[in-house]
């Protein structure tokens, strides 16, 4: 749209809520015609860097209404995921980040069978989803032992 000249500031070190801003798309299991479709727009490394905030989040037992952020990318080889839990009014903040190396190529190809709602790559890119998930799983864990439960207590759930 040739509209860089229009952009101040880029934040690129922000937290934001899991999942912003990635695209899910679905269709009927074993449709074949529409997966191939579909696999050409499947993007690999936002798919891993998904499946890691969303165990982070499951780990922080969060959803929508739970002040927590994360942050994960996958750069050179490596996932590196941030995530942070605050109080309702900003006065306590607990903040990690964890990494973990992962060769992934771009492309991407649609197979079976289905890990946390995404239809994963098959053979040696396999291990890329466990180690995603992994990540995610530790990082609420080191968030946990450094108390942030005593700040999901105060907050209050529907």
């Amino acid at each position: 749209m040739n509209w860089s000249h229009r952009i101040s500031q880029v934040l690129d070190n922000q937290l934001y809520a899991v999942g912003q801003g990635a695209l899910a798309v679905e269709c009927r299991e074993g449709d074949t015609r529409t997966i191939e479709l579909l696999s050409r727009i499947h993007h690999r490394p936002t798919a891993i860097c998904c499946v890691a905030e969303r165990a982070f989040l499951a780990g922080m037992e969060g959803g929508c209404s739970v002040p927590i952020g994360v942050r994960s990318n996958l750069n050179d080889g490596v996932l590196s995921l941030r995530g942070a839990v605050y109080s309702l009014d900003g006065e306590q903040c607990i903040e990690e980040e964890l990494s973990v190396p992962v060769a992934v190529e771009s492309s991407g190809e649609a197979s079976s069978p289905h890990y946390a709602f995404i239809v994963p790559d098959s053979g040696s890119q396999r291990h890329h989803w466990q180690l995603a998930r992994s990540l995610g799983e530790q990082l609420s864990a080191k968030l946990i032992a450094n108390g942030a439960n005593e700040i999901l207590a105060n907050i209050p759930r529907p």
